[in-house]
């Protein structure tokens, strides 16, 4: 079973003894999130009216709380997402211990949505996850973001393959973005070479650099 770390600015992680990392930095899950998939990802496009996510990992679902917390009020958006190892309930139920009542509910009502069905959250958002390995993962249409949140390359290795990215590539709408808390010089390289203007930004906190990949 997974276990539930408070990271250095009091919002929680979870610790995964299947990769033997967690699931945020440890210096601040919510600052990271905050930083990597909403300020650089998501309010770069919160002009568009209509808006489409994909986010590699769905995990704790804390990216997805955050950008619908965080979404215009005149923008629609449908957002997707994969994971091969959803968290059992007393997982994702331990984590929302450490959030507002409000964001407890939301995040509770997320993990329990089917899998491999698209779901209205609201009038405003669409939600459809899918179990399934991201090797095996065919995008259902074109994406404005890429929000990609897989463990490191070290912990995972085979989801960082040039395969992987170079089908997002071609699922990503002109200018679409990919973010990822990742600034390995690498997986820079791999993205350059597919054909992404890479552009390394300020990390989050306690953490120098990441990665904002633009199409």
């Amino acid at each position: 079973m997974n276990n539930i770390v408070v990271t250095n600015d009091g919002s929680a992680s979870i610790f995964s003894t299947r990769f033997g990392e967690q699931y945020h930095s440890k210096h601040g899950a919510w600052a990271e999130s905050m930083h990597v998939f909403i300020k650089m990802g998501l309010c770069q496009k919160r002009h568009l009216p209509k808006l489409s996510v994909f986010e590699m990992g769905f995990g704790s679902g804390l990216n997805l709380l955050l950008s619908i917390k965080h979404l215009p009020a005149n923008c629609h958006l449908y957002y997707e997402t994969v994971e091969k190892f959803p968290l059992q309930s007393t997982e994702y139920e331990a984590f929302a211990v450490h959030l507002t009542s409000e964001d407890q509910a939301i995040l509770k009502q997320l993990h329990c949505y089917d899998w491999n069905r698209t779901i209205d959250f609201s009038a405003q958002v669409q939600v459809r996850k899918i179990q399934t390995d991201i090797c095996h993962y065919t995008p259902s249409q074109t994406f404005d973001i890429v929000y990609y949140d897989a463990f490191s390359p070290r912990a995972q290795p085979e989801c960082w393959e040039a395969q992987i990215f170079s089908g997002l590539y071609d699922r990503l709408a002109d200018d679409g973005i990919l973010v990822t808390y990742c600034a390995k010089g690498s997986v820079k390289r791999l993205l350059s070479k597919i054909g992404f203007q890479v552009r390394t930004l300020p990390g989050p906190p306690y953490k120098r650099e990441m990665i904002q990949a633009v199409k």
